[in-house]
């Protein structure tokens, strides 16, 4: 009984200890409370005072290089030379590609080389429209000018050759409503004609061709580059030579033939490339076309949306006004 009675008055007085413990510490910390507060604040002002000031700082602390103006010429600066950079090196390589692409082409041929032959009408002078020859028959400046045409295409050749009804005396026709054409067909180094000898191999729609070859005879039918022309109006076509031919042998070349105007080269010869048509009673004050084509059994032509394959389109009108 005494033991029981002792244990409970230690734990008695250990308790009333600890509530003791338990006060001075509540009363300890509100009264250090207060001032660690107010230590708190006074240091997180501090702190903002001295981040403030090295703010300040480094504001004056600014280059003028850090300024927008500065900012956007280093921009620019950089931008130009990039760009300076990017296409010199383009450029050095295009340089690169072409020299050797020009290494590759052959010194004694022309370095770009045409499919087939072509064919060219005159007069063609410079006009407003494109393809087409337009006069004032009663006006003399524009005869003059068709006739020049004429007369500086042909005199590279020597020796003035007759075509027919087309003279210069009649100004070729273009002082009345007869104008005379003048198509040449430039020769293609390496090309050889296949000539077509038999009109049944010309196609249906060539039915005035076919009846002109079979009109000739078999000797006359060899070796020749046929040309015939067609018109959406109702005119007439008549051809110098009447065989609408050019012979194989003026368009077969195997070398290159480097002519220019007034050249020593040209000859009487090269009269032969030429076939001259003449358009009989032309409307006035009508705008038509003339599509002229070359046939051989390897010259293409049956292109309808490109009729200057293997011939040559042209508009033509004659004015009154």
């Amino acid at each position: 009984m005494f033991e029981k009675s002792g244990t409970y008055v230690l734990v008695k007085r250990f308790r009333r200890e600890n509530a003791e413990n338990a006060l001075a510490l509540i009363s300890e910390s509100k009264e250090k409370g207060p001032q660690r507060s107010k230590k708190s604040v006074k240091e997180n002002k501090e702190s903002r005072k001295e981040t403030v000031k090295q703010q300040d700082v480094q504001s004056h602390n600014k280059t003028v290089s850090d300024t927008p103006f500065i900012r956007g010429v280093i921009y620019w600066i950089k931008t130009i030379l990039y760009y300076a950079i990017f296409y010199a090196g383009l450029s050095i390589l295009f340089y690169i590609c072409f020299m050797i692409y020009k290494l590759t082409l052959p010194e004694d041929a022309p370095r770009a080389s045409k499919l087939q032959p072509s064919l060219v009408y005159y007069p063609n002078y410079e006009s407003y429209y494109l393809n087409r020859i337009s006069w004032n028959a009663y006006d003399k400046k524009d005869v003059d000018l068709i006739v020049t045409n004429i007369n500086t295409f042909l005199e590279k050749f020597g020796t003035r050759r007759e075509f027919g009804n087309c003279s210069v005396n009649d100004s070729y026709g273009y002082k009345t409503r007869n104008p005379c054409v003048f198509l040449k067909v430039n020769r293609i180094a390496g090309f050889q004609v296949d000539p077509i000898e038999n009109a049944r191999e010309l196609q249906r729609s060539e039915r005035v061709l076919k009846k002109v070859i079979d009109s000739l005879s078999p000797d006359k039918r060899k070796g020749r580059l046929w040309i015939s022309c067609k018109s959406n109006s109702w005119v007439n076509i008549e051809y110098f030579p009447q065989s609408r031919s050019i012979p194989m042998e003026q368009i077969n070349t195997q070398q290159p033939v480097y002519k220019t105007n007034n050249d020593s080269s040209y000859s009487q010869g090269d009269y032969d490339h030429i076939v001259t048509i003449q358009i009989i009673n032309i409307p006035q004050d009508q705008l038509f076309n003339v599509n002229c084509k070359m046939f051989a059994k390897n010259i293409e032509n049956d292109d309808n949306n490109n009729p200057w394959m293997g011939g040559v389109s042209f508009d033509m009108i004659l004015l009154t006004d």
